[in-house]
Parts: structure tokens; sequence; C-alpha cells
């Protein structure tokens, strides 16, 4: 209720520009480690009223590509066909893998779970022995700790990033998608697509589908 037009749905409109023409593509993102980010807008239009319909469409149109970048205009409306946002000279630009690898200095890590698959596994086993189940155990270490994630990497309170709802609808983008895979690369050894990321349904049956890649025992 806050937002005149919530950035999850921006995010989700500006999506479309990755599939006009072969701006990013699987083997682009699987392959060579290479996506498009949002870079500049040179003018964004919202109407005075806020935006509460559930469900909005997006028309997409590609105006210039070239190797290393890609700009486009978006119109944003609703079922009734009410424009509820444009977006003119929406630019993307080429990034790499590496240059969002190294993150440079990280504040101190001071979430409960500790930086290894190891110690996650001694902690769904401590809690097994407790009495839990021990997918369900297991499942919920790896939920709060992609919540907690989420939370770092977004900027939005831990209390924000609800586990029933997917990356996209947490307002999240496929930069943040692409730190979030290498963070689950370094921390728990899982291999997760980006793609797999973003199109998640919820980050609660993302951390299902990294248990299952972990070692049972």
């Amino acid at each position: 209720p806050g937002y005149r037009l919530h950035p999850g749905q921006i995010e989700a409109a500006c999506q479309l520009l990755h599939v006009c023409g072969d701006i990013e593509t699987v083997d682009g993102l699987e392959h060579n480690q290479v996506t498009y980010v949002p870079f500049s807008v040179d003018r964004l239009t919202v109407p005075a009223s806020t935006t509460t319909d559930a469900d909005v469409w997006c028309h997409a149109r590609l105006r210039q590509q070239t190797t290393d970048s890609a700009i486009g205009d978006l119109a944003i409306v609703n079922g009734n066909g009410r424009l509820l946002a444009s977006i003119e000279g929406f630019t993307l630009r080429k990034i790499g893998r590496d240059t969002v690898q190294d993150e440079g200095p990280r504040a101190k890590f001071t979430f409960e779970l500790a930086q290894s698959p190891q110690h996650l596994l001694r902690q769904t086993a401590s809690a097994t022995s407790h009495g839990a189940h021990p997918a369900r155990a297991g499942n919920r270490r790896i939920s709060d700790y992609l919540q907690q994630q989420c939370s770092e990497i977004s900027g939005y309170p831990c209390t924000e990033i609800i586990p029933t709802r997917s990356f996209i609808e947490l307002g999240m983008d496929s930069m943040m998608a692409v730190i979030l895979v290498n963070r689950l690369r370094r921390d728990l050894g899982s291999v997760v697509a980006v793609s797999t990321v973003l199109q998640c349904e919820s980050i609660a049956a993302l951390g299902a589908a990294i248990q299952q890649q972990l070692p049972s025992n």
C-alpha cells in the first residue's frame, strides 16, 4: 500500500526487454556468465493514483541494441488498459559474473548459520535428534539462510523477505540473483542456475531444491 507502483512490478516489466531479440539467453547466463542489468532511464511517468491492481500487463519495445547495451521503452497497464506507468529510454548494460563475484569488504557475518555445508548439516542433525523431521529441519535452516541472504543483498529488512513469495515478488532483480547464486556456491557448495532463482515459486521452494542437492549424511 505504500507504493504508487511496487518495485517488483517494475522489475517484472523490465524483464520483458530481456526477451526482445536475444538480449539475455540461457547460453549467456549459464555458459558465458553474462547478463544485462538496469543502467539508466530517460523518463519515468507514474500517474497520481496508487496502483492496487494485482495483475498488470506490460508492452516492451526494443529501440536499440549493441554488443554491450540495449535501450527500450515500457508501458505498464492494468487489465482495462489504463496506463499505470511508462518508462522511456530504459537502458540495460551488459555485466559479467567476474564483475559481481568480488563483493569487496564484507560486513561481519553474524547470522547463526556458519558459512559451510558441513555446519549446516550438523545443525540439521542436531534439530533431528531433538525430534524434528530431518527434511523439515534442513529445509527450515536453508530457508532461514536464504531469507537472511536476500535481506543483505536487497537491503530490505529480514521481516519483509517472506519465504512464501518468489524472488521477483520480493522486488529483487537479475543482478541480485547472480550475487545470491555466487553466495550459494561459496557457502553451501550448491550449484543453482540464475534462471532457477528468478523462476522459483517461492524462497521456500528454492530452499527445498537446494536441500535435495546436499549430502544426506
